[in-house]
């Protein structure tokens, strides 16, 4: 859909050599400040493994969507009124979703209050670790 939408003018062309890169990894002509942020926290966190790979890189699509949304919706709302067709509705579901991706990868503060180990001074606790700890004993 980017390389479809890109000559429409509101999607962000990626660098021709990256074409066939995952979001995580591509890099666009065009500024994507959240996408930039998200991939810096990514990088950041120690406790994400190659089992939160796809989850990754749902959050870095979504990002990417949402530097791209305001250019979007102005796109259709132009061509809304060059055709006299009602204007397009907000996303209002994106935003919300992104940051539900980040609290479930513990990348907010309280998605690291959710999988903090108190034995451990504050750092992530892995599932085994929080599973022996609440087995019970015998």
């Amino acid at each position: 859909m980017i390389g479809m939408a890109g000559d429409r003018g509101w999607a962000p062309k990626i660098v021709e050599d990256d074409v066939d890169k995952p979001a995580t990894e591509a890099t666009y002509a065009t500024p994507t400040p959240l996408l930039d942020a998200t991939r810096s926290s990514i990088a950041a966190a120690t406790h994400l493994t190659a089992a939160d790979k796809g989850a990754v890189e749902v959050l870095c699509t979504l990002a990417l969507k949402i530097d791209t949304m305001d250019a979007y919706f102005d796109a259709l709302a132009d061509d809304a009124v060059d055709k006299d067709l009602r204007p397009p509705s907000q996303d209002n579901v994106s935003i919300p979703t992104y940051l539900k991706f980040c609290e479930s990868l513990g990348l907010t503060p309280a998605g690291r209050a959710k999988t903090a180990d108190p034995a451990s001074g504050g750092k992530s606790a892995g599932k085994l670790s929080t599973m022996k700890t609440q087995r019970p004993a015998g």
